[in-house]
C-alpha cells in the first residue's frame, strides 16, 4: 500500500516527480541537473527529501563524488499510483 502523504509531497514538487521518473536507471546529481535544466542544489535538496522517504537509494554511499541514485521499489509503486 502506498502512503498518500508521500504522494502529496511529490505532487507539491514538480522536480521530485521528474527525478523519480529519471531515476529508473542510476544517475548522478550532475546528470539530473543537466537533464532537467535545474541547479544542482535544487536537485540535491529534492534527493535528500526522497532519500528520507525511502523513494530512492544511493548506489555508492561511500563515494564522496559522483554518487549514483536510483528509484526504490517504493518509489516505483508511488510513480505507478500517481499515473493511475
Amino acid at each position: 500500500m502506498v502512503n498518500y502523504d508521500i504522494i502529496s509531497k511529490i505532487n507539491r514538487s514538480n522536480i521530485k516527480l521528474k527525478i523519480l521518473e529519471f531515476l529508473q536507471s542510476p544517475k548522478t546529481v550532475m546528470e539530473l541537473a543537466k537533464t532537467l535544466d535545474k541547479h544542482k542544489t535544487s536537485i540535491s535538496r529534492a534527493i535528500q527529501d526522497m532519500l528520507d522517504d525511502k523513494l530512492i537509494i544511493c548506489k555508492n554511499p561511500n563515494s564522496h563524488n559522483f554518487r549514483y541514485y536510483q528509484t526504490t521499489d517504493l518509489g516505483v509503486k508511488v510513480l505507478k499510483e500517481m499515473k493511475r
